[in-house]
């Protein structure tokens, strides 16, 4: 059992010219390492007289935590073994037509079962992240530093982890399967960007942020260029488009069940929980559901994402999550004065086409995710050729109750300020998420 060896030993093993293990058991095991040491700040934490208040909370996530570290580990074994299957297969006869096939069919079955490994990998890390950052924003300020290697020992997991399903994804014939599991990826690497940046930006002191800046830059550099699923265009040269650059005022407050989801129905994001909920006023019909926004508040200015409604908030007021206004004022005081801008959104990789559960050829809605600008209009290609408008409801959904047909369909999306992206091909899977192949421009400012 790999994960029975000696540090020492492992090394050796994996420096060794034995092809497993390998990048996914080292994945796994920088998983592993993440995951053991958000439990070291909960132990650091539980006991300690000044964390009375958080000590139930520490104690649960001791748990998880360790409940992931145990997958993980275990993960360090079954990667290894995964691969070695896939290495029997191709070592089976091609004597006869009838080996072939049967040598054929089992290289593939073994190499999408060592695409799943690393996936479920993934899935885990999304997990670990969230646990990271409660022990970062709660746990014992001695030991935050630990807390943020956790975020980086996790994000490496998460990132090695995609390049070895994608190395396998490249040898499988099946493209459905092929297909589904790209976008996995894609989602999950999604989360777990801004959930890096989260966890550090409460584990590091403000003045040590400048520190690692141009590393987090490479970061995002290498998430782009190793984990994107499709092959995306150079980005978009910045455009003349008018910033918004009147702040409007209002009050601040938090709402505890606050998870990423919401009246604008997009998926739970517990790895980025910089969320809030707008005033029905400014919520306006959903038109502002994804729409990014500077809050500058008492203590500091943060940037957080629209993806709820707050029916008893004034205008001007903005619901936040507690680790959003944990930023900008003490979370005992409740309720703080704020003023708060329209900004874009720092998103990897193209917009994402949702479709909603439920949806059909005879009633078809789509949501549009990942967009750096508010989404002002969506269209469709009809059987006719024409391009037909969809009507957007109040949970963020554009909807044609006629229905859009079977698909593929190609979409024409347009942004507040004008700019338009078309995709075609885009295959209609009820609950799932389809990239697109392009993003809205940045704005000159």
């Amino acid at each position: 059992m790999l994960a029975q060896l000696t540090v020492s030993r492992f090394l050796d093993e994996l420096a060794s010219a034995s092809p497993a293990p390998g990048g996914g058991s080292a994945a796994a095991l920088a998983a592993a390492v993440g995951s053991a040491l958000s439990s070291m700040v909960c132990n650091l934490t539980i006991g300690k007289k000044k964390y009375e208040q958080v000590e139930a909370e520490m104690k649960r996530v001791l748990r998880k935590s360790e409940e992931l570290r145990s997958i993980f580990s275990s993960m360090i074994d079954r990667d290894a073994a995964a691969f070695n299957k896939v290495m029997e297969a191709y070592s089976l006869p091609k004597e006869t037509e009838d080996q072939k096939a049967l040598r054929t069919a089992a290289i593939q079955e073994a190499t999408k079962e060592a695409a799943l490994v690393p996936l479920e990998l993934m899935k885990h890390v999304i997990d670990a992240f969230a646990l990271t950052r409660v022990v970062a924003e709660k746990g014992n300020v001695n030991s935050i530093s630990d807390a943020g290697v956790s975020a980086l020992m996790l994000h490496a997991a998460c990132v090695s982890a995609a390049l070895n399903v994608r190395i396998n994804l490249a040898a499988i014939r099946d493209t459905e399967f092929v297909g589904w599991k790209e976008e996995e990826v894609w989602v999950i690497v999604v989360d777990v960007e801004p959930g890096l940046r989260r966890s550090l930006r409460v584990s590091v002191k403000p003045g040590m942020l400048c520190l690692i800046a141009y590393w987090l830059l490479c970061i995002s550099g290498c998430l782009k260029e190793e984990t994107a699923v499709t092959q995306n265009p150079p980005p978009p040269l910045p455009v003349e488009c008018a910033a918004d650059t009147v702040y409007r005022t209002g009050q601040a407050t938090y709402y505890d069940y606050a998870d990423g989801g919401g009246n604008c129905l997009f998926d739970a994001t517990p790895a980025d929980l910089m969320v809030g909920a707008m005033n029905t006023v400014d919520y306006a019909g959903s038109e502002i559901c994804g729409t990014c926004l500077q809050v500058i508040g008492p203590l500091d200015t943060i940037r957080i994402r629209i993806v709820d409604r707050c029916p008893g908030c004034g205008v001007g007021d903005i619901d936040l999550s507690p680790l959003a206004f944990s930023f900008i004022a003490d979370t005992s005081l409740g309720r703080v004065a704020i003023k708060w801008r329209r900004v874009e959104c720092g998103v990897s990789g193209p917009i994402v086409y949702h479709f909603k559960d439920g949806s059909n050829q005879w009633w078809t809605a789509v949501q549009i995710r990942n967009h750096r600008y508010p989404v002002a209009g969506v269209e469709y290609l009809t059987a006719q050729g024409a391009f037909k408008s969809v009507s957007r409801t109040n949970y963020n959904y554009f909807v044609d109750t006629s229905g859009m047909g079977p698909g593929p369909f190609t979409f024409r999306v347009t942004d507040i300020y004008g700019d338009v992206l078309v995709d075609t091909g885009i295959v209609h899977h009820p609950n799932l998420s389809v990239a697109g192949k392009g993003q809205f421009p940045g704005c000159v400012r």
